[in-house]
């Protein structure tokens, strides 16, 4: 094998695993909706800031003034946006899917796409249960 030929074939062999690393690392950025824990945007929101995430915890509320946030069990928390989506499933386990967004002044918002009572299937854009 001549020497240009092995020259070839080691950036072929070098290059190929690079070029999948970043085939993949484009596909992470895309809108396909990475399934996180509450835990997780809490710990570290920024990581999260833009992305489309899906997630899970009972959703609550205040009423003055009214707004709706996603709970787990360790009291970590996200507010939910519209609240208007949101406002039928008031004490329910849901599986929600949405944009995360944090800011220092702002906190963590999910601006929700879709949610789903554990169990039963709703697509917040149409409403429909």
């Amino acid at each position: 094998m001549s020497l240009s030929m092995r020259a070839a074939r080691h950036m072929r062999l070098t290059f190929r695993p690079l070029l999948w690393a970043a085939i993949l690392g484009l596909a992470a950025c895309s809108d396909q909706p990475a399934r996180v824990t509450l835990s997780m945007l809490a710990s570290d929101p920024g990581q999260f800031d833009g992305r489309v995430v899906t997630t899970q915890g009972v959703v609550q509320h205040f009423d003055d003034p009214l707004h709706y946030w996603l709970e787990d069990p360790d009291v970590n928390r996200v507010e939910l946006e519209p609240g208007d989506v949101v406002a039928d499933y008031l004490d329910q386990e849901v599986l929600v899917t949405g944009r995360f967004s944090y800011g220092v002044r702002e906190g963590r918002r999910l601006r929700v796409q879709e949610i789903e009572a554990v169990g039963e299937t709703t697509n917040a854009d149409t409403g429909n249960h």
